[in-house]
């Protein structure tokens, strides 16, 4: 069946719930299909273009102006004692 066919069948009422539940199940694979990182960009696609996925970026601008930094005594690196071992 091609995608024509499948939308010319959802506009039957006797077919709407049954064509509905087609494309949650074709949505529901095509996300899982994402989480995949050998075909994560075709399923991404396919989210996009046939279920109206969009990219969204959020950015906070509630910080109040102000950053914090903190220096980790380990330098980041999950060390806790790296201040007390001498410099290789």
């Amino acid at each position: 069946m091609n995608k024509d066919t499948l939308i010319a069948y959802g506009k039957h009422p006797q077919f709407t719930d049954t064509i509905k539940r087609i494309k949650l199940g074709v949505e529901k694979a095509m996300e899982l299909a994402s989480l995949n990182k050998t075909s994560a960009a075709g399923a991404i696609f396919s989210l996009k273009v046939n279920f109206g996925w969009q990219d969204k970026t959020v950015i906070d601008h509630n910080h109040g102006g102000r950053v914090t930094i903190v220096e980790l005594p380990d330098n980041g690196r999950g060390d806790r004692n790296a201040e007390n071992k001498p410099a290789t």
